[in-house]
């Protein structure tokens, strides 16, 4: 391994922390070239060796970021930047999702947020996908509080990361698109999972449907069964669930099914449709009069599903979150926090007329 690959990988948050920084300086001086601070003073800011910040210096400048000026310093390459005809960059609008340390984004992610995307950028804004390269919340707020962004969309933040959001909030113009309450004083654009659930609920009822199974992870998707589970607990439904770790779902969906009678309701997340009609069709199992499937999360392949899935309006949230971000941004003083939440559809996939297209 050479010494170059060494001391990025030992020191690769503050690298890339370091090259942000470089770049964002571009970004924000259009077409303008800027000296950048020395190698001592670099490596004291962000905690690196004196050597690691030169080989990152010498990356950008081949990269075509910056240029030295010999006896002189080194400057930014304006010509790199995003060139604004009016002279100043327009809004930088920071984009994360949950965590911030995501490695990739699945179909359900990129729809999602290629929709809040759009409608950000249709005004010539420009947006950024943020991955964090931090780990515990002083250094979070720093992060970002360093990135020079204009305003933060978080999708779906976790809930114990609410004492840095409410710290970004004094600091930041910040939307969080969360439907947990621990949000509900902030910006924040929500979708009616309560009201459409409970409606199903009441439907499902009504074919005296006594039992149901979920299999889904994470709290996010817990959420939008509130309204369902409201519903049939009011008619004594008995609910099971198999383990929220999604790598175990296969094994125990099928095991389940081998020792128990297959249940009446069965809750999944979109993603494991496919693998779910599989297991059914193995064990025999009737998707349309034994078990109705509820998929909480878009059906990448409907063709092969049967069942009801929880419509999400993709398009309507990108516009939301959009229209609360121009809000903020173009008032001052900053107007108080905007609530917006939006209906969600239940979307029948090949029932034929066991439910109307939408309930």
């Amino acid at each position: 391994m050479t010494e170059k690959k060494y001391i990025e990988k030992n020191n690769l948050s503050n690298t890339l922390k370091l090259r942000h920084y470089i770049i964002d300086i571009i970004y924000h001086n259009n077409q303008k070239s800027v000296k950048i601070p020395s190698i001592r003073q670099l490596a004291a800011d962000f905690k690196l060796a004196k050597s690691t910040v030169q080989l990152i210096q010498e990356e950008l400048v081949q990269e075509g970021y910056l240029y030295s000026k010999k006896g002189i310093g080194t400057f930014t390459n304006p010509s790199m930047g995003f060139v604004a005809p009016h002279g100043t960059p327009p809004p930088l609008i920071g984009i994360i999702w949950g965590d911030g340390k995501l490695y990739f984004h699945d179909h359900y992610i990129s729809r999602t947020l290629g929709a809040i995307a759009s409608s950000i950028t249709e005004d010539g804004w420009n947006c950024r996908n943020i991955s964090l390269t931090s780990t515990n919340p002083a250094e979070i707020i720093e992060e970002l509080c360093g990135i020079s962004l204009d305003g933060l969309i978080w999708h779906v933040p976790p809930p114990d990361y609410f004492n840095i959001l409410e710290q970004l909030n004094d600091q930041i113009p910040f939307i969080a698109v969360s439907n947990s309450d621990k949000y509900k004083d902030f910006n924040r654009v929500t979708l009616d999972f309560d009201a459409i659930g409970y409606k199903l609920g009441k439907e499902l009822i009504k074919e005296h449907r006594k039992t149901m199974l979920t299999a889904v992870a994470g709290v996010g998707l817990s959420q939008k069964l509130k309204g369902l589970r409201r519903a049939l607990s009011e008619s004594n439904v008995k609910e099971s669930c198999l383990n929220e770790i999604p790598s175990f779902f296969y094994k125990e969906l099928d095991e389940y099914l081998t020792v128990n009678p297959p249940p009446d309701i069965l809750a999944i997340n979109g993603r494991h449709a496919d693998f779910t009609m599989q297991i059914l069709k193995k064990h025999k199992i009737d998707p349309v009069n034994q078990c109705r499937i509820i998929a909480l999360q878009h059906v990448i392949s409907p063709a092969n599903f049967i069942g009801l899935f929880l419509n999400e309006p993709f398009e309507s949230r990108g516009k939301a979150v959009a229209e609360i971000m121009k809000k903020m941004l173009e008032s001052n003083p900053r107007p108080s926090p905007r609530q917006i939440c939006l209906p969600v559809k239940i979307t029948n996939i090949n029932l034929q007329q066991v439910y109307k297209e939408t309930i």
